[in-house]
């Protein structure tokens, strides 16, 4: 709050003259707990993103996958553990509450972080990074409460999910073609075109203003083939 609200407008004035207006970033925090919406809204974010992770299993099936995980890892009792399991379950299930809390903020301050192609860009990583410590903790105790005969099943589980995932690619990438940013891919996709193929004139009728911009520019500093 205070690099927010002092810190940065200060520098900002200090370096470029100017103050800049930060009321993009000022958000009603508690109406998230007056509209319980984007509470659930960042609850099914939550389980969507894990999901991509987790063999598109589903927001559902990842959201009850995950707390029996961590509740699972918070009663290890196994001794010579490397980690305290009640404290390492009690922290996992807080950073998982706090990510409903993150994402429902997020939402209400820019809903389109629901559209279906915004859910599959950088904003899973963070939790993908988490995802994959708890798995290997949770693995870890689905293993022991197995036993050796029937450690197998974990491989064929791994294996599955692997799998899903894979067959899965087909359709992001149909959502991702289809989303908010088709035209502008579209376009991308046709000026790299042009100049890998060094073909400026005529240049095409399609291109706005910015592009056909870049297209001169080009056209006047790379050799013709």
């Amino acid at each position: 709050m205070a690099y927010n609200d002092w810190i940065a407008p200060a520098a900002i004035q200090a370096l470029n003259g100017y103050r800049p207006d930060t009321s993009y970033q000022e958000l009603p925090y508690l109406e998230i707990f007056w509209a319980p919406r984007f509470l659930l809204s960042g609850l099914i974010a939550l389980g969507e993103q894990g999901s991509f992770f987790l063999g598109n299993l589903g927001a559902l099936v990842v959201l009850v996958l995950v707390l029996a995980g961590t509740l699972s890892i918070a009663f290890d009792r196994r001794p010579a553990r490397l980690f305290a399991p009640a404290e390492t379950g009690a922290i996992a299930l807080t950073i998982l509450a706090l990510w409903v809390v993150l994402y429902a903020l997020m939402i209400l301050r820019h809903p389109a972080l629901l559209w279906e192609d915004v859910k599959r860009f950088y904003y899973g990583l963070p939790l993908l990074a988490f995802l994959i410590f708890w798995a290997t903790l949770a693995l870890d105790r689905a293993a022991a409460l197995l036993g050796e005969r029937r450690r197998r099943l974990l491989d064929l589980l791994l294996a599955g999910l692997i799998a899903s995932n894979l067959a899965a690619l087909p359709s992001h990438r149909r959502v991702l073609e289809e989303g908010h940013l088709k035209n502008s891919e579209s376009s991308s996709r046709e000026l790299l075109r042009v100049l890998r193929e060094r073909s400026f004139e005529p240049i095409p009728a399609w291109m706005n203003a910015d592009t056909r911009a870049i297209v001169e520019h080009y056209a006047k500093v790379l050799p013709r083939r």
